[in-house]
């Protein structure tokens, strides 16, 4: 499935709904078509559960990491990290026995969060297919 601009335009859209329903229970959220009973019914679909859309600064550097540098991923504190192994969660950060970089670009990478579930391998970012 190939999504254009707008299709990803429309499910970010339908995600900002959604967790604006989900934090808000207000005169607007009792007026909302999809409000029954104080509970969000809007079901987005998983196949709309993309990633974002990874900008060409963060491609860049990505791109210009050390080679073995394969995994993306952010500490509850909010610190991002690149990996040479696969990390995994424990407590309240990623931690892997292999070479580690700090991210020292705070403003980049927002959409890499501590709630994934999984890190980011970072040459399936790179993918321009």
């Amino acid at each position: 499935m190939v999504l254009t601009v707008s299709d990803k335009e429309l499910i970010g859209y339908a995600k900002k709904l959604k967790s604006a329903c989900d934090e808000r229970h207000d005169e607007y959220c009792r007026k909302c078509p999809f409000n029954k009973d104080r509970v969000c019914t809007i079901n987005i679909p998983s196949v709309w559960d993309i990633p974002l859309l990874i900008s060409d600064d963060e491609k860049a550097i990505l791109r210009n990491l050390d080679g073995e540098l394969k995994w993306i991923a952010r500490d509850k504190d909010g610190k991002v990290f690149i990996y040479t192994n696969k990390p995994i969660k424990i407590y309240n950060s990623w931690n892997d026995k292999s070479i580690v970089y700090k991210m020292v670009f705070p403003k980049l990478f927002q959409w890499v969060k501590w709630e994934d579930e999984e890190p980011y391998y970072i040459p399936d970012l790179l993918d321009e297919n």
